[in-house]
């Protein structure tokens, strides 16, 4: 089937700045439906057991994508998809019937940010961002719970005393690596390191103890400092494997450097395992992340390997 026809089978779903649920049926014009989440779900039913739903996987949307996963598991409704901004000619969240009609135009690859079903690992991430939101950013049991299922927590916790909150800023700011990929460089970090702020110039205010951060690029690069540096480093045992981080920033330099570097790091290794995880090829052995080509000691090497060898049954009965 092709992506016209298939298109023309699916409503687009997008929820609005004042909370209002829009739809596009197929070929027909957008809609606003009148009704807020809540209500809208309710009437759910109108579409029919076959429907098949298309939203754009922006944190406004979250609430909405994590509702539909469920009414897709419980078999109410045939199908749901996702897919980045960045896969729209232009996005702007303040003109709904143009980003819905613009949705129909989507033809890139998944891989890139195109189309992709809807899997339990981005229900995870779907629903801890509507926890922050519901919560004031506060990482409560309900969102560390979303936290501990999402495709690269077990990866992430590798790292000595991982800051979890800020962990959980860093994906829920994050969403999907695939929104960030270059295809005419797809390694590249490019697009990541710049939407969290890890410039120098930014990471030099962020670092700084009297700076006030403001700008939603100065909270992102906060957010990803917050992830990885939980202590003073000179207090850190550098001979600690799972202690990489620390080993390069002092080999950039420390300070602000450090931090950056460090930080951009942290943000490779976390991409790498995510689209890992979220791939068909599960695990270290035969996954996309390869340990021995990121790590530059083989010890770092060895502890990961052995760290992410540990099954779910080994952590029950520990």
């Amino acid at each position: 089937m092709s992506q016209k026809i298939f298109d023309e089978r699916t409503v687009k779903l997008h929820r609005a700045v004042n909370g209002d649920i829009w739809w596009a049926d197929g070929v027909y014009p957008p809609k606003n439906s009148g009704l807020q989440l809540d209500p809208f779900l309710a009437t759910i039913n109108i579409f029919g057991k076959h429907a098949s739903f298309r939203l754009i996987g922006v944190p406004n949307n979250a609430e909405l994508i994590s509702s539909l996963y469920l009414c897709r598991h419980r078999g109410d409704i045939a199908s749901l998809e996702v897919a980045g901004p960045n896969s729209l000619l232009e996005y702007d969240e303040n003109d709904v019937e143009k980003l819905l009609l613009s949705a129909r135009r989507i033809c890139m690859p998944a891989a890139c940010g195109g189309w992709h079903s809807v899997s339990f690992y981005d229900y995870s991430c779907y629903s801890l961002i509507a926890r922050l939101a519901r919560n004031k950013s506060v990482v409560d049991d309900f969102a560390a719970g979303y936290l501990r299922v999402h495709p690269v927590f077990k990866s992430l916790l590798f790292i000595n005393e991982l800051g979890t909150v800020g962990a959980a800023q860093v994906i829920a700011s994050l969403i999907d690596p695939r929104w960030f990929v270059d295809s005419r460089r797809p390694e590249s970090q490019t697009k990541i390191n710049l939407y969290f702020g890890l410039t120098p110039k930014i990471q030099k205010n962020v670092s700084s103890v009297d700076y006030v951060v403001r700008r939603s690029r100065e909270v992102r690069c906060a957010y990803v400092l917050s992830a990885w540096k939980t202590k003073n480093p000179a207090d850190v045992n550098l001979a600690d494997p799972k202690n990489f981080l620390y080993r390069v920033w002092y080999a950039s330099g420390g300070a602000e450097k450090g931090d950056l570097r460090a930080s951009q790091y942290f943000l490779q290794y976390l991409r790498q395992n995510w689209l890992a995880a979220i791939s068909a090829r599960r695990g270290p052995k035969d996954g996309l992340f390869a340990p021995d080509l990121f790590f530059k000691m083989p010890d770092e090497v060895e502890a990961y390997l052995d760290h992410m060898s540990v099954t779910e049954k080994d952590k029950n009965d520990n």
